[in-house]
């Protein structure tokens, strides 16, 4: 019995031993398959992704040569026979003494400037000296402006109507575009109003749409007032009205008005036409007594952005200077001390203070004759308290200015931050502290002045 139960006992352990080894072989083979599963899958995404990133890789490229081919390539000059030197076939048919130039009405150019050049007799008028040499197409015969009848291209009674295609590309430059406004300060009502008159000499470009301004002032009123919309030829008027409330008059000494105008354009979804823009200065017009002002100011276009002070500034406070002045009338010289600054305008370029520094210019008219410059100091509110001489002669004095220009650290692009001038020609601040400085009894002068934006345009 014994004997039986001990076999019984190791049959029953050898089968369950082999059960055991089957169930850890089928779990084994469950979990390779497993693997296999997912590293298939990833292989597959990586495939695809690597592909993608290949047939990207070759799009762009494609576009990259494309754009740069169009950039580079030039089109080809087509030589075009002259129709008004040689007999025309009418002519040598009929034999007419009349050239066949007389019935033509006018001549369509639509080539290239170089083109036009092979023509011989051409003459481009003397006011289009400053157009550009890319020549566009016109949209009817009443945008382009009648010439001379004695220009001759071959016969002698052949009338043009047109001048050469590169007068319409003419800009605010050539065209001297000038936007006539007025202004007025009521200081009891804290308000300013502006009135928009008239837009003169406008771009051919531009004449026969809607032109708009939009008008701004800065730092108080940043939001944009729009003018109604008004079909232009030569010139357009606007005779708009224009009012900014609640305006003190500490406010508008600081303040930049920012006139822009805009040309319509005839479809929703592309952007207006931006034609130029103007800036005038609350520091640089003496509001009181209460009249009104006539302004004729240039319409400029392209604002040199190294030289100018960067229009994210204006949207604040631009902080104030201090200086010493002193006119030291037997040493026919004057004192100069830069002694600090205030509340500088905050930078988004780099972590930490910059730098600044002060170029100090002494202007006679608006040509600088000298200049001297302060060293770098860091932080929104640095201190100098640096000396200069400037010798003045004693006939030139009420011919000088002073101009103090604060400067952003060189590793800074936006280099401008704003500038302070002196000088009998200015007002506020800057007039009273030059009439101060002139007066006999020869004293030292310190006053805060308010910085205000340098604008500079091509």
């Amino acid at each position: 019995m014994e004997t039986t139960s001990n076999i019984s006992g190791k049959e029953i352990s050898r089968e369950s031993r082999y059960a055991v080894e089957n169930h850890t072989m089928f779990e084994n083979t469950t979990m390779s398959k497993i693997l296999l599963t997912v590293l298939g899958v990833s292989s597959a995404l990586g495939l695809a992704f690597l592909i993608m990133s290949c047939l990207f890789c070759i799009h762009v490229i494609r576009r990259y040569y494309k754009k740069k081919q169009k950039m580079y390539d030039v089109p080809e000059i087509i030589e075009m026979p002259d129709p008004f030197i040689a007999s025309t076939v009418k002519e040598q048919m009929l034999g007419s003494d009349e050239p066949e130039a007389n019935t033509y009405s006018c001549l369509d150019l639509v080539t290239q400037k170089p083109q036009i050049d092979h023509w011989p007799g051409l003459s481009v008028p003397g006011d289009v000296t400053g157009a550009s040499h890319e020549l566009t197409h016109v949209r009817s015969w009443e945008d382009i402006p009648s010439c001379s009848d004695d220009v001759n291209i071959g016969a002698s009674r052949w009338k043009c109507r047109s001048y050469s295609l590169a007068s319409l590309n003419m800009g605010i430059e050539a065209y001297n575009t000038t936007l006539h406004f007025s202004a007025e300060y009521v200081k009891e009502r804290s308000t300013l109003t502006v009135v928009l008159q008239l837009v003169s000499s406008l771009p051919l470009k531009f004449r026969g749409r809607a032109v708009y301004a939009v008008a701004h002032l800065y730092p108080y009123r940043t939001e944009g007032l729009e003018s109604r919309l008004t079909v232009s030829a030569e010139s357009a008027e606007f005779k708009e009205t224009i009012k900014f409330r609640d305006v003190s008059n500490e406010d508008l000494e600081k303040s930049t008005l920012k006139i822009t105008l805009y040309s319509k354009k005839l479809k929703k979804s592309s952007k207006d036409a931006f034609i130029g823009q103007v800036y005038l200065k609350g520091s640089d017009v003496n509001w009181t007594p209460q009249r009104l002002l006539q302004f004729d100011m240039k319409i400029e276009r392209k604002q040199l952005k190294r030289q100018s002070t960067s229009e994210k500034y204006l949207f604040k406070d631009m902080g104030e200077l201090f200086v010493l002045l002193q006119y030291q009338q037997l040493a026919n010289r004057i004192k100069v001390l830069v002694r600090k600054a205030n509340n500088l305008p905050r930078s988004d370029k780099l972590l930490g203070n910059p730098a600044h520094y002060v170029i100090v210019n002494l202007r006679k008219d608006d040509t600088v004759i000298d200049h001297r410059e302060t060293s770098t100091q860091s932080g929104y509110s640095p201190i100098w308290n640096q000396p200069f001489l400037f010798d003045t002669p004693r006939s030139e004095i009420t011919d000088l200015s002073i101009e103090f220009v604060i400067m952003r650290g060189r590793r800074y692009k936006d280099g401008v931050v704003g500038h302070v001038t002196v000088g009998p020609e200015t007002s506020g601040t800057g007039l009273s502290h030059w009439e101060e400085i002139m007066k006999p009894h020869g004293n030292e002068i310190a006053r805060w002045h308010n910085l205000m934006p340098v604008f500079k345009f091509q």
